[in-house]
């Protein structure tokens, strides 16, 4: 796709015709530069959204712009796309725009093997009730001013009886009470945005777009309150076509406090919703024969998180939404040299073991944890084990292991850690969370 002004000024004669010859999409944009850049990362996350990259299919994303710069959201919106397997290349700037070798990508330097026990990660164990499922109410406080009030009763009235979560947005120059505290609503901080006019309802959408990416398999309930536009039927279609329940869209028919309820969708019954399917995420008999059982999880890491109860917390959130029973421990396995004593008994004091292997032994961390779970095993019986990791890994031992502890009733199950830290939530990526949280911010999590 290409982003012009418009055809009669961006093009020669007959470029028109080459272009789309070649199966290039032209897209007038009569607007400033800022709106065109913000409708083509609008449009690269889109397509993200409907084309799945995973660690064993990466796909390929070449982005053509000298607008791509560093700190705006378009530049993080493209990091965070690298982060989730997509090959990002952005010419004709690609050094002005990643200066950071970790940045840099190659085409070819994906691995070729297919880790078995990796491609059945945490899938949903049920289909989801979006009657009591949560609803995420995502708010242009100063585009549409709004009645919350109205909201919630409408909400209550068409059945919704899941926690509903308030995010709005506001201008950086917004002068009134950033704090939106409503009864009946769960709200989290107001998100200030700097830029122009485009900037704002840009962020918000690709908010969303990276919200839904990370439900995956997970449908969930959304209200959308802004102004209406072309762009935005656009992107709630697309979110639709993924079974996202919009419940309500911003519409030129009515006023949002006038027979607002009208407007609003019901939710779909139980049955009639068409669970999505997500690559490498499979549900197995097994998964559901144990989904009462709770769960031990193994964390391969680089090193300990210096706020573990953080990652913890995230852990037991994801499998909560994902319909098992809870964690009963987590242990980390790490290098002596990586971590220290103070970490350490952070560790512990928070409920996270922690068990030291041999430094430069790489496969220590792995002949350790596959030891504990068949002690576990055999001390204990059969157990749901999640095994967490920066990255799917191949290793004999630990396929030959899985596989014995499987035929012995042992549902054992593959993560990495970015998936378990940025589910369900609005992260676009789980780099914020691993710089806050770990002693050494430089061991980004990937």
């Amino acid at each position: 796709m290409a982003y012009v002004v418009d055809t009669v000024t961006s093009f020669p004669e007959g470029w028109v015709d080459a272009f789309t010859s070649l199966g290039i999409t032209i897209i007038p944009r009569q607007a400033e530069l800022g709106a065109r850049a913000h409708k083509m990362s609008l449009d690269i996350v889109l397509w993200a959204l409907d084309n799945t990259a995973t660690y064993f299919q990466p796909r390929d994303l070449f982005v053509f712009s000298g607008n791509v710069k560093a700190g705006t959201d378009f530049y993080n919106a493209l990091e965070a796309l690298r982060d989730r397997y997509y090959n990002v290349r952005v010419v004709p700037h690609l050094e002005t725009c990643w200066p950071h070798p970790h940045h840099q990508m190659s085409l070819d330097h994906w691995p070729k093997e297919v880790v078995v026990g990796f491609s059945h990660g945490v899938a949903s164990l049920s289909k989801q009730n979006l009657k009591v499922c949560g609803v995420f109410v995502f708010w242009d406080v100063q585009g549409c001013p709004t009645d919350l009030s109205v909201i919630l009763q409408a909400l209550r009235k068409k059945g919704y009886r899941g926690k509903v979560l308030l995010i709005p947005y506001l201008d950086m120059d917004y002068q009134g009470d950033e704090l939106f505290t409503y009864d009946g609503y769960a709200c989290v901080p107001s998100i200030k945005v700097q830029g122009d006019k485009y900037t704002k309802v840009a962020r918000m959408l690709l908010d969303i777009l990276f919200w839904a990416m990370n439900h995956d398999n997970h449908a969930r309930n959304l209200m959308l309150i802004s102004q209406p536009s072309k762009d935005i039927d656009i992107f709630v279609q697309a979110l639709e076509r993924r079974f996202f329940n919009v419940i309500f869209k911003p519409s030129h028919e009515v006023a949002i406090d006038h027979r607002f309820e009208s407007l609003c969708k019901s939710p779909p019954h139980p049955n009639s919703q068409t669970p999505l399917k997500s690559p490498c995420r499979t549900l197995t008999d097994l998964s559901r024969e144990r989904k009462s059982c709770p769960v031990r999880i193994s964390w391969l890491v680089d090193t300990c998180p210096s706020k573990p109860s953080d990652f913890c917390n995230l852990f037991s959130s994801t499998l909560e939404l994902k319909g098992y029973g809870g964690f009963e421990s987590v242990t980390a396995y790490v290098e002596k040299g990586k971590t220290s004593d103070e970490v350490i008994k952070v560790c512990t004091k928070s409920g996270l073991q922690v068990r030291l292997t041999p430094d430069g032994d790489e496969f220590g961390k792995f002949n350790l944890m596959v030891t504990d779970m068949i002690n576990w095993t055999y001390a204990c019986g059969p157990y749901n084990f999640l095994v967490i990791s920066s990255k799917p890994f191949r290793d004999v031992l630990c396929d030959s292991v899985f596989e014995d502890l499987k035929s012995r009733g042992c549902n054992v199950l593959f993560e990495t850690v970015d998936y378990m830290l940025t589910f369900g939530s609005t992260l676009w990526s789980a780099k914020s969370l691993s710089d806050a949280s770990f002693s050494d911010s430089s061991q980004a999590l990937a």
